[in-house]
């Protein structure tokens, strides 16, 4: 059973008209940021019974007179929140810094098998394994084509590699010499079964 989400006390009309003035946002500046009339906004702060989620809303939204401390510590908790989810990745501990674009230089490879560990959009579920097909060369950055156990692939640039991929230590063997040439031939590979997701341990 989903769990329900604790009942927190409404702002009164008094709070709500002083913590938008508090924060720097006239009553028409949230009409334009919630996409709503300026009329609607105060009538809606007067009702003691507003939904709550404007009360959240309001709370939510940066201080403009303190606008740069304010969004540096919005930075922050995103920063936190990633942090705790981010998973594994493929580089290693002792790699030698490199710029950022190209941080999996030497670590992904060709053949390399990755697992998706997160959803990849429609291209993959999470715990799916993908294969490193090519690895393309960009002005400061490599470029990775990963295809997935179920024919789909995608091209993932470091920053995605960071959000939805972690290594597995494995390569599928066969594919040293693997040349991408187009996505025809590319799925024509796949169907060959060309491409090795659970080799021997």
């Amino acid at each position: 059973m989903p769990v329900a989400a604790p009942e927190i006390a409404r702002l009164t009309p008094e709070q709500f008209k002083a913590l938008a003035k508090y924060k720097g946002w006239k009553y028409t500046m949230l009409a334009a940021r919630w996409e709503l009339t300026a009329v609607w906004i105060s009538n809606m702060a007067r009702d003691p019974n507003r939904p709550a989620r404007f009360d959240d809303m309001l709370m939510g939204l940066p201080n403009l007179n303190k606008l740069k401390r304010d969004l540096a510590g919005r930075q922050k908790q995103l920063d936190a929140a990633l942090a705790r989810i981010k998973p594994p990745t493929v580089t290693s501990p002792h790699a030698p810094r490199r710029e950022p674009g190209l941080r999996y230089h030497g670590y992904l490879t060709l053949g390399m098998i990755v697992t998706a560990s997160v959803d990849v959009g429609s291209i993959a579920e999470e715990g799916m394994r993908g294969i490193v097909f090519d690895v393309q060369h960009r002005p400061h950055e490599e470029v990775y084509g990963v295809i997935f156990e179920n024919g789909l692939w995608d091209w993932f640039s470091p920053h995605y590699v960071d959000l939805y991929l972690a290594s597995t230590g494995l390569i599928s063997p066969g594919l040293e010499d693997y040349r991408y040439r187009d996505e025809v031939c590319l799925q024509d590979d796949y169907t060959a079964d060309l491409f090795i997701f659970w080799p021997p341990v």
